[in-house]
């Protein structure tokens, strides 16, 4: 007989473990899995995560490898080079020299039915008098150029990141406003019934704030979805998963105490980094144009060979050679011509776009000056708006009403203003090349 387990249980015990087993189950089953961790973030972590996981930026930085991949091809073209050559031949017949003499006739063979030949050339060149100099310092701009690009992304993205931030808090904080003001005007709703029932009040006043309810809840539909665009757009800028757990950390209130930054053209020309990447492009186009110009220089050139190969009658090895080569272009087809006509055109291209952007840029700051000074005479007057909106609470019920509103339009004009801003401050500092740590 097979032995097993026996458990033995007092009186009343195994309805008491049988519960527990059953709370234990239900238990784990309301848990369920492990809930993801929830990110906390501030403006900084936002900007650190956008920063980390942009695709923007990985292209960026592939197009800088290019462009140091460029800048070594063109620095090759001044560095030796070194190549080995060998082959073996099989020759049948080999031709042979008879020589008669009165002891008789003689054969020499003129060569070996085998052969070999090892060749190892150097070539170095030593000047093409501007066309392979010029080509280098161009790679090296453009190189300088792409690295500028790559900051231009980074500065677009930190902004960028900062104000998806700051329009989600204002979408948060709207909804709950919102929220606040249909539980008002259900209060508001209830106390006109209760004064109709009474006799103190027309029917009129039920079917005002019957309709402001309704004006409410409407209202608080646009918020919430402009609160879960605001949130969607947040979390693809930190390139996250639209379903990621986060919480937001407000910053400190930024009355404006501090100094408003400078607005000065001057400074943002001297920071923006596409401003850099466009001198840099410019410098480019005229090196480019120095090199194509320098198509019909002469260029001068060292050769230098060492060869072994098979010994014969006619041959010795090693043996080596050096050969100092000058050559001269006298016609090309026009070739040297159409590379500086185009290398030209090129050059007024950036020259345009440069002057373009630099407008852009002054104008730029401009705005983001206009933007920060309205910003922040808004800030300053929103907040005695809310306090004499709610002193203005007292009175009939009608009267409450229309405070209670102004109340609410008062609160969402500081929320407006407070967000507006930092989005405006951030924006100053973007403009002027900066950053907003």
């Amino acid at each position: 007989m097979a032995k097993g387990w026996k458990v033995r249980m007092k009186n009343g015990s195994l309805p008491f473990f049988l519960t527990f087993l059953l709370l234990s189950s239900f238990t784990m089953a309301l848990s369920g899995p492990a809930q993801p961790e929830v990110l906390v973030l501030d403006v900084a972590r936002s900007v650190e995560l956008a920063l980390a996981n942009h695709p923007s930026l990985l292209r960026a930085e592939a197009r800088i490898q290019e462009a140091k991949g460029k800048t070594e091809e063109a620095r090759s073209t001044k560095r030796p080079a070194v190549a080995l050559d060998a082959s073996s031949t099989r020759t049948e017949p080999v031709s042979q020299l008879e020589v008669s003499s009165p002891l008789g006739t003689q054969r020499f063979k003129l060569g070996e039915e085998s052969t070999y030949a090892i060749r190892v050339g150097l070539r170095q060149l030593i000047s093409s008098f501007g066309r392979a100099e010029n080509g280098i310092l161009a790679r090296e701009l453009a190189e300088l150029a792409a690295r500028e690009d790559s900051e231009r992304q980074k500065a677009e993205i930190a902004w960028l990141a900062r104000r998806d931030f700051y329009s989600l808090l204002k979408a948060r904080e709207l909804a709950l406003i919102g929220s606040e003001l249909i539980g008002n005007s259900e209060a508001h709703l209830k106390t006109a019934k209760d004064r109709f029932e009474a006799g103190t009040v027309a029917r009129y006043d039920i079917i005002r704030a019957e309709v402001e309810l309704a004006r409410a809840k409407r209202n608080l539909i646009i918020l919430k979805n402009a609160e879960e665009l605001a949130r969607a757009a947040f979390l693809n800028t930190l390139v996250l998963s639209l379903d990621t757990r986060f919480e937001l950390r407000p910053p400190p209130p930024a009355p404006p105490l501090h100094p408003v930054p400078s607005s000065s053209p001057t400074e943002a020309l001297s920071n923006r980094p596409e401003i850099k990447a466009a001198r840099f492009e410019l410098e480019m186009a005229q090196k480019l144009l120095a090199s194509a110009k320098s198509g019909s220089n002469p260029q001068l050139s060292i050769l230098g060979n060492y060869n072994w190969r098979t010994v014969t009658t006619f041959t010795q090895s090693p043996t080596w050679d050096a050969t100092v080569a000058l050559s001269v272009p006298l016609y090309d087809g026009r070739l040297t011509r159409a590379r500086v006509e185009q290398a030209e055109a090129v050059l007024s291209q950036l020259n345009a776009s440069f002057s373009e952007l630099e407008k852009g840029v002054t104008l730029e700051v401009k705005q983001a000056a206009l933007t920060l000074k309205e910003a922040e005479e808004r800030l300053k007057t929103t907040e005695k708006e809310v306090e004499q909106a709610q002193e203005a609470g007292l009175g009939a019920s009608l009267e409450l009403s229309d405070a209670e509103l102004s109340v609410n339009m008062a609160k969402t004009n500081r929320i407006n203003a407070m967000y507006d801003y930092q989005v405006a401050l951030a924006g100053i500092l973007r403009a002027i090349g900066k950053t907003n740590d």
